[in-house]
């Protein structure tokens, strides 16, 4: 008997179909991007990406079923470039940058079914999702004075059909440069990923988060450059909030277990919704909070912490 371990993995060429969408009632416009991926043994990969024909089908069909009154809206073909929405440059063609565009108004109380027919294909891809909806916050409120002596409490009602929320922290600042008298500038804001729950409610019916100054000591320190000729001031921070639907918090979860994952299990298979297809369909809802503003004793704290107190404030 004549053993091998070489074994050819390109010779069966197969086509996956790649869906991508994320509905949100607060949207006047809503995308789904709808790809093919497929091995080809006579082909190199990276010429296959680099080229539109190779990851786009020629013709589909793509509706969003209302599955409470049978409403079906047929989604309209359109470059995400003339919408605002230009591809990330990488390995895969971003010229054009198809999508598949619905302006229907979304009812919080149905569930919408996904369906794309693919002619050359034979095929009908699936996937369903609920909506997020009613997001109630308790605090904070926007425009508030965070004094700092107490943690800035982060509390909310769940939201219908939510299973993850994450904030997002905005920390901005003013800087005044020595060499430049009686000017104020305003550099980018640091920012970063404040939590994300995806457990019950932690205080009763009700989410809370304590936000802590030394929390915003413990993200800046390290991301604004120290410069000997500048004075600084806090200004305020924003947070941007999001409620994820069910699917969505399984896709992130599956994401998280394959980048914590040792070499040898990377072959975790990514979660997907999407019937005869992969990728995910589910739906999200924001909330921002653009101004809070910081008191001076927050000015104070980042001064006198030795992690912090030769940034200048």
């Amino acid at each position: 008997m004549n053993c091998t371990t070489e074994f050819d993995v390109t010779t069966h060429w197969k086509d996956t179909t790649i869906v991508y969408g994320i509905l949100n009632l607060q949207d006047t416009a809503h995308y789904i991007r709808v790809q093919r991926a497929y091995l080809d043994p006579r082909r190199d990969a990276n010429q296959i990406a680099s080229h539109s024909d190779s990851i786009y089908y020629d013709s589909l069909v793509v509706q969003l079923v209302d599955k409470n009154l049978g409403i079906t809206d047929t989604l309209r073909k359109v470059d995400g470039r003339d919408e605002g929405l230009p591809k990330e440059d990488g390995l895969f063609s971003d010229r054009p940058n198809w999508l598949y565009k619905s302006t229907a108004t979304l009812d919080p109380k149905t569930e919408y079914e996904l369906v794309i027919e693919i002619p050359q294909q034979q095929k009908t891809v699936r996937a369903s999702t609920r909506l997020v909806h009613s997001l109630y916050f308790l605090s904070p409120n926007d425009s508030s004075l965070w004094s700092g002596t107490q943690p800035l409490l982060i509390n909310w009602y769940p939201a219908n059909h939510a299973r993850t929320y994450q904030a997002i922290v905005s920390f901005y600042y003013k800087e005044f440069n020595f060499n430049f008298p009686g000017q104020t500038f305003y550099p980018d804001p640091v920012v970063w990923k404040l939590f994300r729950f995806t457990t019950n409610p932690s205080c009763g019916s009700r989410f809370c988060y304590e936000f802590k100054v030394n929390q915003i000591i413990g993200s800046i320190a390290g991301r604004i450059p120290y410069n000997p000729d500048v004075r600084r001031t806090v200004d305020y921070i924003s947070l941007d909030f999001v409620a994820g639907g069910e699917a969505l918090n399984a896709y992130e979860q599956s994401q998280i277990a394959r980048d914590f994952s040792i070499a040898q299990l990377r072959t975790i298979i990514p979660y997907s919704n999407i019937d005869e297809g992969e990728g995910l369909f589910s739906s999200r809802l924001d909330a921002t909070f653009n101004r809070i503003l910081l008191a001076n004793a927050i000015n104070d704290s980042i001064a006198n912490d030795p992690r912090s107190n030769h940034l200048g404030f």
